[in-house]
């Protein structure tokens, strides 16, 4: 009887973590855990879910990947221009000569 008691425990501690840690993945709850951290030895989150899943996570992450590397490049040329700015002599002297 108590092994039954358990074994309900465990099975109920373990939905709870993987609910967790699901709703922490849709909703950015900030949670040190994420569903993809999550493993069942053998048996991975593409068994669970299906393919689908696993492929549109991998999209969605491929797209994000994208945008936050085309935010970069964009940040690095602005950062550019202005270093361009800052350091041409011609616009020193304008700064100086505006400041009299």
């Amino acid at each position: 009887m108590e092994f039954i008691q358990y074994t309900g425990y465990v099975i109920v501690i373990s939905c709870a973590i993987v609910a967790l840690a699901l709703l922490n993945k849709r909703f950015d709850l900030g949670l040190g855990v994420t569903a993809d951290e999550i493993s069942f030895g053998d048996l991975n989150s593409s068994d669970i879910w299906g393919s689908s899943m696993s492929s549109s996570s991998t999209t969605n992450q491929q797209k994000q990947l994208k945008i936050k590397s085309k935010e970069i490049a964009d940040l690095q040329q602005r950062v550019a221009v202005l270093e361009k700015l800052l350091t041409d002599p011609s616009e020193q002297l304008k700064r100086e000569i505006n400041s009299l």
